[in-house]
């Protein structure tokens, strides 16, 4: 069994050259496009590493965290669960639910595009990407038919999609290889 770390980077996007790194994606939603970095530009409250930052506040918002070995993915507490994740010294982010008890939550989206989501899937945190483009709700149908209880939000909209991942012998297989310049956060995995 292989022991990963996950953190949020910001202001500057992970290198591939990192070889530590198996994946990177965009996290969190921005509140405008601009290339000047502020924790109050990310949506929700995060936390990275022991510390706390305040994004700007949106209603409904879940939250996904990751500290002393164990994914949570929490519909009401979200703020609680960031405070949590904080003071274990681990990651955490705000964005909206899309499965919630293997349902459909509230989030509507109504463009057709390509969605991400990171979820649990026997016990294991993963995240889906689709390639090909569809409607929200068609994207929400397969990933229940995973057998997916709980599911946030991680795609970042047209352009937004960064992500790559690094296979078992090291080599890059980018999912979304065009970065913004006002992409301003990742979620990495290292190894």
């Amino acid at each position: 069994m292989h022991t990963i770390s996950i953190e949020l980077v910001f202001d500057v996007r992970p290198s591939k050259k990192e070889d530590d790194i198996i994946f990177c994606a965009g996290a969190l939603f921005h509140q405008e496009r601009t290339l000047d970095f502020s924790h109050m530009n990310l949506v929700g409250d995060h936390t990275t590493g022991g510390e706390y930052y305040d994004g700007y506040e949106h209603e409904d918002m879940s939250s996904f965290t990751y500290s002393n070995g164990e994914a949570r993915f929490s519909f009401d507490n979200a703020d609680e669960e960031i405070r949590r994740a904080c003071a274990e010294k681990g990651v955490g982010f705000e964005q909206f639910m899309i499965i919630h008890d293997g349902k459909p939550a509230t989030f509507k989206f109504s463009r057709y595009r390509c969605f991400r989501t990171m979820t649990m899937i026997n016990g294991k945190l993963c995240i889906i990407d689709n390639k090909k483009q569809m409607f929200l709700e068609d994207f929400r149908s397969e990933v229940i038919k995973l057998g997916v209880k709980d599911a946030i939000y991680m795609d970042m909209g047209s352009g937004w999609n960064y992500s790559w991942i690094r296979n078992t012998q090291g080599k890059i297989r980018n999912m979304f290889n065009i970065p913004v310049p006002y992409s301003q956060n990742w979620i990495v995995f290292r190894k």
